[in-house]
């Protein structure tokens, strides 16, 4: 199995469910069209002699970065280097089957919110011994911008003073959380949303779907998140929101009640739906100000309670991301500021 510095707990996925899936995002970053520019820079980058010793991956969710970062360990392992990956050479082997004692990774443990300070010990102690097989050493730190601080100033010190032959891979989807003292020490590469026909292609070439488009403008056109939010059922998800909306227009509903169902099962999906509703009802409201005043069309309160929504629905997923918050006070606060949008839109304006 691949190295680890971490036991695996009970209840996580065993080894060959790893495998699979760390083979599975390899064959994903090397195919996916939009990161086509990345892997020419990298293996350019790699046939030269321009390497870094530390790399930083940074994007919005959903866009395979970790599946990069997979992509990135097998191109600096494989023993090929005038065509790595090959896929075919020992090292490729070993990767494939788990089994390369150079590749280490260290990410979120069974329920944990941070990653931990022992695991990035572990890790920097790891990367400062002799490869196994002579060549280099390469360390993934997937979600690196869910550091512990501690982790985070164990990790600075590899930073500093890198061991000969060694390759760091830090994946962030919020690089505004690491610490500017990594952050500066790595040489980052964004990876941007595909464009809609792209992402759209792209997906329909795996699956063919009908609510392709509107999954993927819910995930706001990343497309793993979109293959995420159909396999979670995203037409139903959206009829449930719709109806909550209509629901809350009139009589409206226990709001206590509904957020306690919430946090049980699905409160960041329903939260970011509402963040997603938000913009696009302010988006319609900026197309009717072109050709009316915004009073004259009476939506001028809803217009700030719209924003108070998108605001709080925004905030909420950075803090559902976090963890260490009271979830079911966050969604009724939301679920408030919800109600009074709803309740102040222009008679005979939408809802949903």
């Amino acid at each position: 199995m691949t190295r680890k510095t971490t036991e695996p707990k009970e209840g996580a996925a065993d080894d060959t469910d790893s495998v699979q899936l760390a083979n599975a995002a390899v064959a994903l970053a090397g195919s996916a069209p939009w990161l086509a520019g990345q892997r020419e820079q990298l293996t350019q980058a790699w046939r030269g002699t321009r390497f870094p010793h530390a790399l930083l991956l940074r994007g919005p969710a959903g866009v395979a970065k970790t599946a990069l970062a997979e992509w990135v360990a097998r191109l600096v392992l494989c023993d090929e280097r005038a065509v790595a990956p090959c896929g075919q050479c020992a090292s490729c082997q070993l990767m494939a089957v788990g089994n390369h004692p150079d590749l280490l990774r260290v990410g979120l443990e069974e329920d944990a919110r941070q990653v931990k300070i022992e695991s990035v010990r572990a890790l920097a102690s790891s990367l400062g011994m002799r490869s196994y097989r002579q060549g280099h050493k390469v360390a993934i730190v997937a979600p690196a911008d869910r550091m512990s601080t501690g982790a985070a100033n164990a990790l600075l010190k590899t930073l500093e003073e890198p061991a000969s032959e060694t390759l760091l891979v830090l994946v962030a989807d919020q690089v505004e959380r690491l610490p500017a003292t990594i952050a500066s020490r790595c040489q980052q590469l964004r990876i941007a949303r595909p464009a809609p026909e792209m992402a759209l292609a792209w997906l329909n070439a795996r699956e063919r779907r009908t609510d392709w488009p509107a999954c993927l403008e819910l995930a706001y056109g990343a497309p793993l998140r979109a293959m995420a939010i159909a396999a979670g059922g995203g037409a139903a998800l959206t009829r449930e929101m719709s109806d909550l909306l209509d629901a809350l227009s009139g009589a409206g509903r226990d709001l206590v009640a509904e957020s306690e169902r919430w946090t049980k099962s699905g409160a960041a999906e329903r939260v970011r739906w509402i963040e997603f509703w938000a913009a696009k009802r302010l988006r319609e409201a900026g197309s009717s100000s072109a050709t009316q005043p915004l009073h004259a069309v009476g939506i001028r309160r809803h217009v700030h309670a719209l924003f108070a929504v998108h605001d709080r629905a925004r905030d909420a997923t950075s803090w559902l991301q976090r963890g260490s918050v009271n979830a079911q006070l966050l969604v009724e606060g939301l679920l408030l500021d919800l109600v009074r949008a709803v309740r102040s839109r222009p008679t005979g304006g939408r809802t949903a």
